[in-house]
């Protein structure tokens, strides 16, 4: 079973640690035919075509403080690429973003599904010693160090917890709900989008990377004006 050939999909798959996420993501690339791109491939693809350290890409995705951004907007130039490095995955075909980054993509972009696989926190530190051989203080500290990262990625970008059911159309409790079932519960609920309208979407989103970057070398000070999840320049 594969995507129609008229329609095309972007999914993007946002996973707590030691929860079926990432087996989820790559059930569903297989069976509906998507390519799948993690948050590694999106830094490695931006820090080579931009000409950014990576290291400074980590910066910005854990909210670190970048020398002097008032006046170079560093961190802004890096989220516009780190978008255009998005759009440039969704012009190619259909394709599935499993980690953070994800979290990019406009609400504008009405075609792209967002979905979130979650557990509490006790239930997947649990997780981690019984399926993955940790040992529960190990556990704890991964699930710990993961959360914060979610946590402070998605409050930077919109003021919100990591696990805000408003930044998803889906969510799947990892502890209620087998991998199996939720592979079939999204692919029941992905979107049939027109192939124009959706390349149309994407290359609106390039654009917006595009002048957003441009603003990011050209203008110096606090008045830098960037593009929003809303679309608003």
């Amino acid at each position: 079973k594969t995507v129609k050939d008229k329609t095309m999909t972007t999914l993007s798959i946002t996973g707590a640690t030691f929860t079926h996420a990432e087996q989820t993501a790559n059930k569903l690339a297989e069976e509906l035919g998507l390519t799948l791109v993690s948050d590694e491939t999106i830094m490695d693809e931006t820090a080579r075509g931009h000409g950014i350290k990576k290291a400074t890409l980590e910066k910005v995705i854990e909210n670190k403080a970048i020398a002097f951004n008032d006046f170079t907007h560093e961190r802004e130039k890096c989220l516009a690429c780190l978008r255009k490095t998005l759009a440039a995955n969704m012009l190619e075909g259909n394709v599935l973003f499993y980690g953070l980054l994800g979290h990019l993509i406009p609400n504008w972009v009405s075609h792209a599904m967002r979905i979130l696989i979650v557990s509490d926190k006790q239930t997947r530190i649990q997780q981690g010693v019984e399926s993955f051989g940790y040992d529960e203080k190990q556990a704890a500290a991964m699930v710990n160090q993961a959360d914060k990262r979610a946590i402070v990625w998605t409050n930077s970008l919109f003021q919100k917890k990591a696990w805000d059911k408003s930044l998803y159309d889906i969510v799947i409790p990892s502890d209620k709900t087998t991998m199996e079932q939720s592979v079939k519960l999204i692919t029941e609920n992905i979107p049939g989008v027109d192939s124009d309208a959706w390349e149309t979407q994407a290359r609106d989103m390039e654009l917006a990377a595009d002048v957003s970057i441009a603003l990011a070398d050209a203008v110096t000070g606090t008045g830098l004006v960037v593009f929003t999840d809303s679309g608003d320049v």
